[in-house]
């Protein structure tokens, strides 16, 4: 897989957030829940409480870079939504 597909509609946010795995960190808050695609998802948000753009965008690469690293050794098919603190 050469690109990272991608969570885009509201109602799969809010499906991971209402019945998805919660897991909190100090600099970020995962989502997951099991898929039936057979491939992962990746969802990302950043609120305004992060910083301005600039800031934002950032927090978004470096969390879509961690994803990408950690990609191969996830067997099977999850939704992941990741929501940047600050």
């Amino acid at each position: 897989m050469n690109s990272t597909q991608t969570l885009k509609l509201n109602k799969e946010f809010k499906r991971l957030y209402y019945r998805g795995k919660c897991i909190p960190c100090r600099t970020v808050v995962i989502y997951a829940q099991k898929n039936r695609l057979g491939y992962c998802r990746l969802g990302l948000t950043c609120g305004k409480t992060v910083g301005k753009a600039v800031a934002r965008n950032r927090a978004k690469r470096l969390m879509r870079e961690s994803f990408r690293a950690l990609l191969p050794k996830i067997t099977g098919g999850y939704d992941i939504v990741m929501v940047a603190r600050t």
